[in-house]
This record gives C-alpha cells, structure tokens and sequence, in this order.
C-alpha cells in the first residue's frame, strides 16, 4: 500500500511554517542575501505552479529545531 503524499501551496507552506510568501521566495533565490541553500526546493506543476511535499517541510523545519528545546509544552 502506497503512502499518500500531501502537497503544499506557497501559502499553505508559510501558514505552516509561520512566514511570508517573499520570504520563502528569498530562501528559493540564490541571489538573495537570505538565500537557504536546504530549503526544500518545489515541484514545479503544469503552469508554473509550485508545491512542496509536506514531509519534506516538516523534515526542514524539524532540522532546524534546537535539540534542547522541549515539544511537549
């Protein structure tokens, strides 16, 4: 049985995260100062139209975490 695999929008993925769409867009851009070489990069649909799988934010946003910080409280 194959597991399903839920795909973000931008704005689902700053919701999840907690920022700004152009945010996002400057961690994507390597021109930009803020540029995170390990954001997870987008898929790219018909239309141009980007979506992350959401196990793959989950997994950055869980690298980024301090390991002494409790998630319990």
């Amino acid at each position: 049985m194959a597991s399903k695999i839920n795909l973000l929008n931008i704005r689902e993925v700053a919701q999840k995260i907690s920022a700004g769409k152009s945010t996002i867009y400057d961690w994507m851009n390597p021109k930009s100062k803020r540029y995170k070489p390990d954001f997870p990069k987008p898929l790219q649909n018909m239309g141009g139209i980007n979506r992350w799988i959401e196990s793959e934010i989950d997994a950055w946003v869980m690298s980024k975490r301090n390991p002494n910080q409790n998630l319990t409280s």
